[in-house]
């Protein structure tokens, strides 16, 4: 015996009809459980009190930040605006929520829902115009691409003193002579093996795959030989 639920709203109209004929078709059921959630009044009501939240605690801040500056209402002041950052990441929650509970009734079906949001993601990622620093504009795909790089390259290019030289010789150094031979000298065998146990036995798995821990447990078998390809 195969039983399914479905939880859908608006249980009358002709979609939701249809809906229920496909799943019948597609599942075979022999018994289906149906059940209508109305989200509505929950929605209206859970997203009014937030926004009556946000509104009142930005007004108290406000007048908290009019105050006199004590150390009670620094207090206050960080008490509300902790609060206020959490009615806000409720309320950005609550949207998300509702994005999703949309995307997968009607998922990426050719229907007007997914084409809206198609549309509107394709109106965000678009860049109209680019103002210059002269005041004009860039309208065009061609020009606006060039104009992106060029700006992007002048950004991240130094357009300072080019002696590098005359800057170090006011740096004091550091690293002394000893110091120095002593980083650069070629690896040693007794720093490999160091290097090996300092790893977790199961962290880090190379690009074979392999944990630490093979290496460890066979390392007189293979010691030699990946000291070799080490150094």
């Amino acid at each position: 015996m195969k039983i399914v639920a479905w939880n859908c709203r608006g249980l009358g109209n002709r979609p939701a009809v249809q809906g229920l004929l496909d799943l019948q078709k597609s599942e075979k059921a022999d018994i289906l459980f149906l059940s209508e959630t109305k989200l509505d009044e929950w929605s209206t009501n859970v997203l009014g009190d937030l926004e009556i939240s946000r509104k009142r605690l930005k007004r108290e801040l406000k007048l908290c930040r009019r105050g006199a500056r004590s150390k009670a209402n620094i207090e206050k002041e960080g008490v509300l605006q902790y609060r206020l950052e959490k009615v806000e990441n409720q309320i950005d929650t609550y949207w998300r929520q509702r994005a999703h509970v949309k995307w997968m009734q009607y998922g990426d079906r050719n229907t007007a829902y997914f084409h809206a949001a198609c549309s509107e993601r394709k109106r965000s990622n678009r860049i109209g115009t680019l103002r210059k620093d002269d005041g004009g504009w860039v309208e065009e795909e061609g020009e606006k691409r060039s104009f992106i790089s060029n700006y992007f390259a002048t950004l991240f290019r130094s357009s300072g003193n080019r002696d590098n030289q005359r800057l170090l010789n006011c740096v004091h150094r550091k690293v002394t002579p000893a110091m120095n031979n002593d980083l650069t000298k070629p690896y040693t065998r007794v720093e490999v093996v160091a290097a090996l146990k300092s790893i977790g036995n199961l962290k880090a798995p190379g690009p074979d795959g392999m944990p630490a821990l093979f290496y460890k447990e066979y390392w007189d078998e293979i010691g030699e030989k990946v000291t070799g390809e080490v150094l």
